[in-house]
This record gives structure tokens, C-alpha cells and sequence, in this order.
């Protein structure tokens, strides 16, 4: 008997020990964080909405929901963002960092579900039998939307306090890419960062912050990191009105060094020609012969040569369609 009540004494003791480190921990966490009237960046974030969810019903009577972008001024004059846009530079990294969070389950998975699942796969695993891994497929709508707030709001910061794109565009270069769980890879590049959303929600939201944003687009362009000039090529699509400043940089990158800069600067440069059909800055013949370059390249990827063979055809009306990312 009284070994078994020191056990339990030792056990009680150890849980406690366990609990007093991980409230520590967390406190810890927490407490380094800027806070602003009694809340810290993630909680003011975490409060912030810059969408609203629309909902309908389809022409066969299944129901169907979309997030659509909130007023310009419903979201500047939201207390969460007015809090954090007072916490200015002292944001930026916390902001950062929730843009490079790693993949994880969606909240509607509970821990529970999660272990069963891990469990049942193991079980699986270990009597030889080839059986698809669970894993999130790619990130919740709920991880996306916490991304893409996060980018927004350091767009809305700007450059002036260490924000803007050159942050974001930071962020995702370090973001995790081609993550794994369970055994099964996690799509994306970088994972769940939606980086026309954030552009999309920049554009419409933050108009005097637009002609910044377009010039650090342009300097993104040029950066050394294949990441960064990536996401620059990315968001560029969201500016369609201003592609004649963007043509040179984006005709330039389709014979990047790196493949993924490339095929991306191709994809866009078709996609612009194609929402212009010809006109607002680049002709018939100046695309093909932005084609005919890449085709020259000794060093362009398979997949851009034949997006570029493809949209040759059908510049020259011989195809249906080019071959689009």
C-alpha cells in the first residue's frame, strides 16, 4: 500500500511537473508577443475578418458557399485592424510567422479522430498492406484564410515599418513546401499560401498602398531568391490594368534561370495576353515572338517549351487554345 501511494504521489508530482511546463511555455509564448489593450498580435489577428461567406444554391439544388472580400470600410475600420496597424513593425514578425506555418489538420478534425486515423494506418502499415495515408489533402479553408490575413495585413503595414510585399514575399520563400504527414505529401508552392488572394485583398482593399505594392512587385522581379521572384510573377496577374509596366519584367523572366520562374512567367505573360486579346500593350506578333525566344533557349524546361510550341499555334490560329499553368 505504501508503494502504491508513492507511485501515485511520483505520478500526481510528474503530471504536475508536465502541466506547470507547458502553461509556462505557452505563457511564455504569449507574453513575448506585442500586445496592444490587453491583447497580443495573434489574438487582435485571430479577430480580424476580411471576408464575408456567400452562400447559394446550384441550378440542381445543391448548396454552395464562396468567400467574397468585406468593404473597404468594414475592414479599415475594424478595431482588430486599426489595433494592429497601432502595433506597426512589432507585428511584422509574428504576422510572418503565420504566413510560414507548417500544414496541419483542419479544425473540424479533431485530436481524437486524428489518433484513430494515425492508429488504423499503423495497424495497416505494419501488416504489409499498401493502404492511402490520411492526411489533409491540402489546407483547410480556415489555414488559408489565417495566411492570407496575416499577408494582407503586412501589406497594409507597408514598407515604412518593415512590412509590405518585401516581407510577405519573404515569408513565402520560407514557407514550407511539399510538406508530408502520415507518409503523404502535402501539395502546394509554397504550402496553403494563397498569394493572389493576398494581392486580390492589397488591390482592393488598400488603394493608397497601391502604387507601393506594384513597385515592390517590380523589384520582386529581380530578386535573387527563385522564391521570391516566383510569388512576384504570381501576384502580378492581379494588376492587369498595369501590364504594360509588367510586360518587359515578366517577357524578361521567361528565360529565368530557374524553371519554376519561367514556366510561372510564361503561364502569366498567356494569361494577360489572353485578357487583352491582342491589345493593351502586346500585339499578336510581339507574343509570338516572345514564344519563338523561349523556344531559342537552350536551357527552357519541357513543359515551357511545349506551352510555348502550344501558344505559337494558336497565336497563328492553328491551335484551340494555349497550354496554361
Amino acid at each position: 500500500m505504501a508503494l502504491s501511494r508513492a507511485r501515485k504521489t511520483t505520478f500526481s508530482a510528474l503530471a504536475a511537473t508536465v502541466v506547470l511546463i507547458v502553461v509556462g511555455w505557452q505563457f511564455r509564448w504569449f507574453a513575448s508577443e506585442p500586445a496592444y489593450r490587453g491583447r497580443t498580435v495573434s489574438e487582435w489577428l485571430d479577430k480580424l475578418t476580411v471576408y464575408d461567406t456567400e452562400l447559394g444554391v446550384t441550378s440542381h439544388g445543391e448548396p454552395w458557399s464562396r468567400l467574397v472580400s468585406r468593404a473597404v470600410q468594414t475592414v479599415t475600420n475594424d478595431p482588430a485592424f486599426v489595433a494592429l496597424m497601432k502595433l506597426g513593425p512589432k507585428a511584422v514578425p509574428i504576422l510572418m510567422q503565420r504566413v510560414m506555418e507548417p500544414a496541419g489538420w483542419p479544425p473540424e478534425v479533431g485530436s481524437m479522430s486524428r489518433s484513430k486515423m494515425w492508429l488504423e494506418w499503423k495497424w495497416k502499415q505494419a501488416r504489409g498492406l499498401s493502404v492511402k495515408r490520411p492526411a489533409p489533402s491540402r489546407y483547410s479553408e480556415s489555414q488559408t484564410v489565417r495566411k492570407t490575413t496575416a499577408g494582407f495585413v503586412l501589406l497594409a503595414l507597408g514598407t515604412n515599418v518593415h512590412g509590405g510585399f518585401p516581407a510577405y514575399m519573404k515569408a513565402y520563400a520560407n514557407a514550407p513546401k511539399h510538406q508530408t504527414i502520415y507518409g503523404t505529401p502535402i501539395p502546394g508552392s509554397p504550402v496553403g499560401v494563397t498569394s493572389s488572394h493576398v494581392a486580390r485583398l492589397g488591390n482592393a482593399l488598400l488603394p493608397q498602398r497601391r502604387s507601393e505594392i506594384l513597385g515592390d512587385i517590380l523589384s520582386g522581379m529581380k530578386h535573387s531568391n527563385a522564391w521570391c521572384r516566383t510569388v512576384a510573377v504570381e501576384v502580378s496577374w492581379e494588376f492587369p490594368e498595369d501590364f504594360p509596366k509588367l510586360k518587359d519584367s515578366l517577357l524578361l523572366l521567361t528565360q529565368d534561370e530557374s524553371p519554376m520562374v519561367q514556366e510561372t512567367a510564361f503561364g502569366r505573360l498567356q494569361l494577360m495576353f489572353l485578357r487583352y486579346e491582342g491589345e493593351g500593350g502586346m500585339s499578336f506578333l510581339e507574343f509570338e515572338r516572345a514564344a519563338d525566344a523561349v523556344l531559342r533557349d537552350p536551357n527552357t524546361t519541357k513543359r515551357v517549351r511545349e506551352m510555348a510550341e502550344t501558344a505559337k499555334r494558336w497565336a497563328q490560329g492553328t491551335a484551340v487554345g494555349p497550354v496554361m499553368r
